[in-house]
């Protein structure tokens, strides 16, 4: 009977048991997490046009009804409202490391580039790829590899004045082939340096190699403190996953507290693979977990090649190193149907206005009507490297228009080129900017994470 709960608690966080009858497998793997409530996630998009004395009403409104609470003295309290941009600083703080104390980033194999630097960096990766493997390896003619190629090289043949990647990448749209060309290759290069096994490929859990474990659990326990503590809405405009890999539960706490499920956390249809055609019976929604707002998609999502108007995506579940054990556990399930009938680029939505003429549906309008309700009610907004950059137009005139009377903590790398504060500051006024952090996340030690968390909560609780 041990070895059986043992089972359950492991399938309950999307790990497979070890061993087991089949039957067992497929039957936990529905009924993993047990059956309460069925209700659905629904999310009103408020008109674009709302002013800023309607957003001040909808704030009144959520202090009345708030639908995350704490009580005290018997009384409901509203939590405070907190919106976390994270950009691309984050993940590069994240994977590099330090030359002076001779240690390896937190996670990952190799640093993930900021928006600056990926142009070029994803020019080199996509040269090394085609020497090593070959131009027969690539789910692309050899016509869009070279021309692939050749448009990398004009964006980045004059050092230090490369095409940022949010421009370059949106001027492919009109050439399809080209444009998920780059996209798989990007998809490639972000893979290959997280994945514990360098692979670009999993069937439903990709494992992030985790480097110092110590230090990446402080900074996962001062996620966990923000998410338990305030109403925090994620926005995160970088293309891996790591942001959701540190939100994931931890293996073997017990009972599972859950901050990150990806079939509820990102406020669109999101299922797993192995649920692309059996219907998912758990009733994942009854579990109260922060949305983690995509807008530029994500390498871990993927739609069918034959999906139609369908709004689905089908998402693999980022995971760290850490706490594994491989006598009761596997790492993945094995092959499924989907990946026979998925797009061979994973859902990567460049930074135009028009986006929706290459993806189908309407996902970035509504993220960004969702983006804009969630600004428009929120006490503080920290930006944990992100520059709000020029290139993402379409999400400065969101935030913009809807920031009425927060707070913005930033948290960037002061650098010659940096721009953050002049960006922020066209925003929302000066005098609501507060300087966390010009040296970006520190991850040096212990001690340094802790000092970082603890200074993020004082401005969260001024």
């Amino acid at each position: 009977m041990a070895d059986m709960r043992s089972k359950s608690r492991s399938i309950s966080l999307g790990i497979l048991p070890q061993k087991g009858p089949p039957s067992l497998t497929r039957r936990a793997l529905e009924t993993g997490v047990a059956s309460a409530l069925s209700t659905r996630i629904e999310w009103r998009f408020p008109a674009s046009s709302r002013s800023r004395e309607g957003a001040n009403d909808v704030r009144k409104k959520r202090r009345v009804r708030a639908k995350k609470s704490d009580c005290v003295d018997g009384k409901v309290m509203a939590k405070t409202k907190i919106v976390v941009m994270v950009g691309s600083g984050f993940s590069a703080a994240l994977t590099a490391a330090s030359p002076a104390l001779a240690t390896p980033g937190l996670v990952g194999n190799s640093a993930l580039p900021t928006l600056c630097d990926l142009t070029a960096a994803l020019r080199q990766h996509a040269e090394q790829e085609i020497h090593r493997r070959g131009s027969g390896d690539f789910p692309f003619q050899r016509d869009t590899l070279r021309q692939t190629l050749t448009d990398l090289e004009a964006a980045t043949w004059r050092v230090g004045a490369e095409q940022n990647f949010e421009e370059f990448i949106s001027s492919k749209v009109s050439t399809p082939e080209v444009f998920e060309c780059t996209v798989y290759f990007l998809y490639d290069l972000f893979a290959r340096r997280l994945s514990l096994e360098r692979q670009n490929r999993a069937n439903r859990n990709f494992w992030y190699t985790v480097n110092r474990a110590s230090e990446t659990e402080v900074f996962r326990r001062g996620l966990f403190r923000l998410v338990d503590t305030y109403d925090v809405f994620f926005v995160s405009f970088n293309y891996d996953g790591l942001l959701e890999a540190l939100l994931d539960t931890p293996f073997g706490k017990q009972p599972p507290e859950f901050r990150y499920l990806p079939e509820v956390s990102h406020a669109f249809n999101v299922v797993m693979p192995e649920f692309y055609e059996t219907p998912d019976t758990r009733h994942l929604n009854r579990f109260s977990v922060p949305i983690i707002l995509k807008p530029h998609g994500s390498i871990h999502f993927f739609r069918a090649k034959d999906g139609g108007d369908s709004d689905r995506i089908v998402a693999v579940h980022p995971r760290l190193d850490l706490g594994f054990n491989p006598w009761t556990m596997q790492r993945d399930i094995g092959g499924q149907r989907f990946w026979d009938l998925a797009d061979r680029v994973p859902v990567i939505v460049p930074p135009v206005l028009n986006k929706d003429t290459y993806l189908r549906g309407k996902y970035l309008s509504r993220a960004i009507e969702l983006l804009r309700e969630q600004v428009a009610l929120a006490d503080r907004v920290i930006s944990l490297g992100f520059s709000a950059p020029p290139s993402d137009g379409h999400i400065v005139e969101a935030l913009k228009s809807s920031m009425v009377t927060a707070n913005v903590g930033l948290v960037f790398r002061a650098a010659p080129s940096d721009s953050t504060v002049k960006n922020w500051g066209e925003i929302c006024p000066r005098g609501r900017l507060t300087i966390l952090s010009s040296s970006g996340i520190p991850l040096s030690s212990e001690i340094e994470i802790e000092t970082f968390w603890r200074s993020a909560f004082e401005f969260l609780d001024r």
